[in-house]
């Protein structure tokens, strides 16, 4: 199995030793290195990651010590939430330490390569939506799975997990989506419990915030990266294009014909019947004031209410409660196959490759340290039988 290499601040790290008064042959002997391997590694300025946990159990390290003898940068987070409040603290360090495992696996950092133009300044939202689709190169946000995988190639990393049974809700509030940058890399972050045309906007959202880093948290900041994440699925262009014929099909009361509009949209852009509807509501092709309109609209967001969501057909078995189902699910072939499980496909390649320990594994999880390790073990045989078979 690989042992990476992580970075070191020889002066972070001195400092802590000369508070806590331990040298470092010490040190070396206390988490069972060789003390002139050890001294060699910190003065080039780096540590193995399978030393890792011990020298900070050894060291009784904060996280903000580790973070700085790691050289990890401070994490910028946004949430999207249901309603526009701040996040309890304790979901944000979740949030936060979510990412910093991801941040801290080495072999990511090869892809990193996204550096996204500063739109702090830029108030027009379609300006903001085209240059988006230039830098990510994404001509059409219509379907998850090519924009995730799309992203993924430069860089940004899309997470597609199940909020609650991780612990990133606040008792009366509902985050659906968060992203969180160290300037250096990306992770984007989307609640699976809701049907795919919504992380699909939500994912917009979150990219508006990656090019926006000067906002802070705000009611006006998050309905600009609404009205970006609009432009984005459903371009007005394309409205203004088609403009006489959508006009037409709506002067002609046909609730028929309309439905078949909001098909046609969901078919050529994306989306669902509801997210087209609300789109026409905006440019102003559809009235509240209209009963048929308005009927159009209830008989499409209860079409899209009865749509399944991500997490009844992705996360079934996801259940750190019920440790039989949770192995089924991380032993799960799916993890390797559905590129909308790479969240779990790394964290699973973390843990083979000693770059994310079990106790760290059972926090993130909610799972005991002991179940965390056997399946720690179960995963590092089957990885070295596969590496031993012809």
């Amino acid at each position: 199995m690989e042992d990476i290499k992580q970075r070191l601040n020889k002066t972070a790290f001195d400092l802590a030793l000369d508070k806590r008064k331990i040298s470092q042959l010490e040190l070396a002997n206390k988490i069972g290195a060789n003390d002139k391997s050890f001294s060699r590694w910190v003065n080039d300025g780096y540590i193995y990651s399978k030393y890792l946990w011990d020298l900070t159990e050894t060291l009784d390290l904060d996280d903000q010590e580790l973070d700085e003898i790691l050289m990890l940068p401070k994490h910028k987070v946004f949430f999207r939430k249901k309603y526009l409040e701040e996040p309890p603290q304790e979901v944000k360090q979740q949030a936060i330490e979510l990412s910093k495992t991801l941040f801290s696996l080495t072999y990511l950092n090869s892809k990193s390569h996204f550096f996204p133009p500063n739109l702090s300044k830029v108030t027009s939202a379609k300006e903001v939506a085209d240059q988006i689709r230039k830098t990510c190169n994404i001509s059409s946000f219509n379907f998850l799975k090519p924009i995730v995988h799309t992203l993924s190639t430069q860089g940004i990393e899309v997470a597609i997990i199940p909020f609650k049974k991780l612990r990133l809700v606040s008792p009366d509030e509902y985050e659906t989506a968060f992203s969180v940058t160290n300037e250096q890399r990306f992770l984007i972050f989307l609640d699976s419990s809701a049907p795919e045309e919504l992380l699909v906007f939500n994912l917009c959202h979150e990219l508006c915030h990656l090019f926006r880093p000067d906002h802070n948290y705000s009611r006006e900041e998050e309905t600009f990266c609404n009205t970006v994440a609009d432009e984005l699925i459903y371009p007005q262009s394309y409205f203004d294009l088609r403009q006489d014929d959508i006009k037409k099909i709506i002067d002609s009361k046909s609730q028929e014909s309309m439905l078949n509009l909001l098909n046609n949209l969901k078919y050529e852009l994306g989306g669902g019947q509801f997210s087209s509807a609300i789109r026409l509501k905006k440019l102003g092709y559809f009235s509240q004031k209209d009963p048929l309109h308005k009927k159009i609209i209830d008989l499409a967001e209860a079409n899209y209410k009865s749509m399944p969501n991500v997490e009844t057909s992705t996360f079934n078995k996801f259940n750190p409660e019920n440790l039989n189902s949770f192995n089924e699910f991380w032993d799960s072939s799916d993890i390797y196959n559905n590129i909308l499980l790479r969240f779990f496909f790394h964290i699973k390649n973390g843990a083979i490759n000693n770059s994310i320990t079990a106790r760290k594994f059972a926090e993130l999880f909610g799972v005991d340290i002991g179940a965390a390790e056997e399946m720690f073990n179960k995963w590092a045989s089957t990885a070295l039988a596969s590496l031993k078979a012809p």
